[in-house]
């Protein structure tokens, strides 16, 4: 699905890179300060997670918060207007005043293919509960390192068909430490395209092209990690994912709109059985809290591989009516 850096070469492709895996160094989770992650939902949300064993993630166009990916993009298009008019390489120029155009005009139509599957650090939160579960659903803690080795053990296949690999990564809600990851990240990748066209006698307006390309598709994964400051006490995780052909999307009717998502690369098969990371199922605040409890058990012994996964109900007092 990344057909837009096929005329692109190579070795600009890597510089570009290289940048990347740098900016993601900063945003990646470490499983050892954060082990648990977890993931409010609904009861059919439940229901259907349990049952097929796997986790969905959701077209970036279509989060619940619809001026959320704009919050990144606007953002990021400042910065670049800001960096055009302080440089002074020719080439840098063209590029930061070209990228703070495109990023202030993209649609909705024109965002890149980033599904999203959205966890946070906060265990048993009210907010949560109220915002994600509805009347009375399940919270889900997933084991952080089971997750990013199930991550881990599929990225060679994604970078060597120059597609972004599943990622984990923290939410940023400080706006200081956004511009600073942006800033970072833009120096990093221009210049290292500006360095290799110098190297292999590309001309600039080749190489110019091929960053912006290049921006808008390594750099997308940055946009959902960006979120504004008022959401922080949600704490969030996500697994970013970049589907590597349109036949892993599937259509997902909801009430007014027709979505699409993607069964993210978490889960271990055992004959035609899907299983995910899981450790916990927390029971939501509901005046049927016990009645839950019973049917989650249930449920979740139903298969063998989630006889360790332990049941608990929310000790919130607080009940949905």
């Amino acid at each position: 699905m990344v057909n837009q850096l096929n005329d692109v070469p190579q070795a600009l492709i890597n510089a570009a890179a290289t940048a990347t895996i740098k900016a993601f160094e900063k945003v990646s989770i470490d499983p050892s300060s954060v082990p648990s992650m977890y993931h409010y939902t609904t009861i059919a949300g439940y229901s259907g997670i349990i049952q097929n064993g796997v986790l969905r993630g959701t077209h970036t166009a279509f989060m619940n918060d619809a001026s959320e990916y704009r919050h990144g993009l606007e953002m990021a298009s400042g910065i670049a207007k800001a960096q055009s008019e302080k440089s002074i390489s020719e080439f840098k120029k063209s590029y930061f005043l070209k990228l703070s155009t495109e990023l202030i005009e993209l649609s909705i139509l024109d965002h890149n293919p980033i599904f999203v599957s959205c966890f946070s650090k906060v265990r048993d939160d009210l907010n949560q509960w109220r915002v994600y579960a509805g009347d009375g659903g399940f919270m889900l803690t997933f084991d952080t390192k089971r997750v990013a080795q199930k991550l881990n053990s599929v990225q060679p296949e994604y970078i060597k068909e120059n597609t972004p690999p599943p990622f984990l990564g923290r939410v940023i809600y400080c706006d200081q430490e956004k511009k600073e990851l942006a800033e970072s990240y833009l120096h990093d990748l221009i210049s290292g395209i500006e360095f290799t066209c110098n190297a292999h006698n590309i001309s600039q307006d080749v190489g110019v092209l091929a960053a912006l390309k290049l921006t808008h598709v390594m750099g997308a994964y940055f946009i959902p990690l960006m979120k504004d400051s008022r959401f922080k006490a949600e704490d969030e995780i996500r697994i970013l994912y970049w589907p590597k052909s349109i036949e892993e999307v599937q259509p997902l009717p909801k009430k007014s709109v027709l979505s699409g998502y993607v069964e993210l690369p978490v889960s271990s098969v055992s004959g035609n059985v899907k299983t995910l990371p899981l450790s916990e199922v927390l029971v939501g605040p509901s005046p049927h809290q016990e009645l839950n409890t019973l049917a989650a058990t249930a449920f979740v012994r139903k298969n063998q591989a989630y006889n360790p996964v332990k049941i608990h109900r929310s000790s919130l007092p607080h009940r949905f009516f």
